[in-house]
């Protein structure tokens, strides 16, 4: 009786304590930059996201991005790209990410390389629903501006 209460606990044991395991390195082919908690209203923890950098595009005008979102089992929710440009003299950082109402806000910092100073910011909202960027806004010298009038 002894041995099949022994065997029976032992596997109790062995069944519970296999978690669920995500290998990150294979949620994107990129090298991850950011990864940020998802939590809700009430500070329930509802997901995870990760932010991958996949290198530069368009003839080394732009760096692409993916993020992924994981739920707090680890299955993947949505994942999508988006680019950021790539400036000789302005170098960027993601500084925050804020995932709210099915929209992640992406927020970075553009330094100039030769003055060591900061240049401005972006702000770039992406509806997850989607999977697209439905804001694209560069902020300088306290005003909003587009992206896109910056770039060009």
């Amino acid at each position: 009786m002894k041995k099949y209460l022994f065997l029976f606990i032992t596997f109790l044991l062995f069944s519970v304590s296999f978690g669920q395991v995500q290998n990150i390195a294979d949620l994107s082919t990129g090298i991850l930059e950011e990864s940020k908690n998802v939590r809700d209203e009430n500070q329930n923890l509802i997901g995870y996201l990760f932010l991958f950098n996949k290198g530069l595009i368009n003839q080394d005008k732009s760096v692409q991005y993916e993020y992924v979102l994981l739920d707090n089992n680890l299955n993947k929710l949505t994942n999508g790209d988006f680019d950021l440009p790539n400036f000789k003299r302005l170098k960027f950082k993601i500084s925050n990410l804020v995932y709210h109402q099915q929209k992640l806000y992406i927020t970075s910092v553009f330094y100039h390389t030769t003055k060591f100073s900061r240049f401005g910011q972006n702000l770039k909202v992406i509806d997850m629903k989607n999977n697209e960027v439905i804001q694209d806004k560069f902020y300088r010298d306290n005003q909003f501006t587009q992206m896109s009038d910056i770039i060009n």
